[in-house]
């Protein structure tokens, strides 16, 4: 009888702990978009004090880093060659010439930079902000959601405004 009641708490356990798992997932959810929305109501220049106040290496280098995964390994394939500005080039090609891009660079605002500009990965990495980075924001557990939500939004801003990409920091390397 013991054993009886014993296993029907773990299961009433088991079930609040799901509940309760749900319902943070929900709630996060919802202040997911709610910021979202937040952020779109914002001023251009609002948007650039707070990407200053929190222009973190750290935000744009897990930023990078799943564009990089994206592009390199787990992307869509039809999309990335669909979002090619020459057709001729398949989705093998993409990623090596990618690769190349990156070789010898790491995720940093300097990296950052050079993919905002690019003629060629400029729109893939636009259309992975978009359509991309808040399913992983969703999917993961990160610490500071709101900062990495708003460098995002910050980056799809950019696309429409360049001359913001110049008040990215760029960190030097002391001498």
């Amino acid at each position: 009888m013991a054993d009886m009641l014993f296993e029907g708490d773990t299961k009433h356990q088991d079930n609040n702990n799901q509940e309760i798992y749900q319902n943070a997932q929900n709630s996060q959810e919802c202040s997911i978009n709610q910021y979202l929305q937040q952020l779109e109501l914002l001023e251009i220049d609002q948007i650039l004090n707070l990407f200053k106040k929190c222009n973190k290496s750290n935000f744009i280098k897990n930023i990078l880093n799943q564009f990089i995964n994206f592009l390199t390994e787990q992307g869509d394939e039809v999309i990335i060659e669909s979002l090619t500005r020459q057709k001729d080039r398949d989705v093998v090609q993409i990623r090596k010439e990618f690769q190349n891009f990156i070789r010898s660079k790491k995720p940093n605002a300097t990296m950052l930079i050079s993919i905002l500009k690019s003629k060629r990965f400029s729109v893939h990495f636009h259309y992975f902000l978009k359509y991309y980075s808040i399913d992983w924001i969703r999917s993961k557990r990160l610490k500071d959601i709101k900062n990495h939500l708003l460098c995002i939004h910050y980056l799809i801003r950019c696309q429409e405004k360049p001359e913001l990409i110049e008040c990215i920091i760029r960190y030097k390397k002391k001498d």
